[in-house]
């Protein structure tokens, strides 16, 4: 099977949807910056996997990406996050429509992919973003906080793992947290079961002296607790 090379940039007009197992990737320069980004689709049974792929790698990188799937509406059941160098990410989604007969048809994709652009290197803010699209970013529930969030030493990294019941815009809820604090996410597994469980973990760099401090690390584990 080999993909379909597209310039997203052709795509105006154009709603076809996808056959399943079907690949496409498109690709751009983005905008006035001159990084670029892929995005390659593949629709499974489950969902669709979206593969990221930019030079454009800093903190809060995820933050964008997350608030980009919430306001178009897409569940996140799996993801992998990852940045190969400093300067670049790799990221991929396994997302669900959030609402029925919902598709990634190629004239959603290519507004998707707008709003990735104009998050990830055309200064627009989350929150002016999510002003845009009439939604407000997730709030925690008062006497919700039934989750798990443990922080532990592994290697040369430390490691957030984060259990407790999936809800809508929870790694939105997460990714700010992270970005607010300024925590830099080197790599992350996001996972979902079927009994909608999420089982998170969140790969950070031990440079960060700050989680050498008790208070700092109890502080952070109270702030996630307080959003599952």
């Amino acid at each position: 099977m080999n993909p379909a090379i597209t310039d997203v940039r052709n795509m105006e007009g154009s709603r076809s949807v996808m056959e399943s197992s079907e690949r496409a990737i498109f690709s751009r320069v983005a905008g006035r910056s001159g990084h670029r980004l892929d995005v390659g689709v593949l629709k499974e049974p489950a969902g669709y996997r979206l593969k990221i792929e930019s030079d454009g790698n800093e903190v809060g990188v995820l933050f964008r990406l997350a608030a980009v799937l919430y306001c178009h509406n897409w569940s996140v059941m799996e993801a992998k996050i990852s940045t190969p160098e400093r300067t670049l990410i790799s990221d991929e989604f396994l997302i669900r429509a959030g609402a029925a007969g919902q598709e990634l048809d190629e004239g959603a994709l290519k507004m998707m992919i707008d709003d990735l652009e104009r998050l990830l290197f055309d200064g627009v803010s989350v929150l002016g973003y999510l002003t845009e699209h009439a939604r407000e970013a997730p709030r925690p529930e008062i006497g919700y906080g039934e989750g798990q969030v443990f922080i532990r030493d592994l290697d040369e990294e430390v490691v957030i793992e984060v259990r407790g019941q999936d809800k809508s815009g929870l790694l939105l809820a997460l990714s700010q947290a992270f970005y607010l604090m300024d925590i830099s996410i080197m790599e992350a597994s996001i996972f979902t079961d079927e009994k909608a469980q999420v089982h998170n973990l969140f790969l950070i760099d031990r440079s960060d002296i700050r989680f050498r401090n008790r208070e700092f690390r109890t502080r952070l584990t109270e702030e996630l607790r307080y959003l599952i």
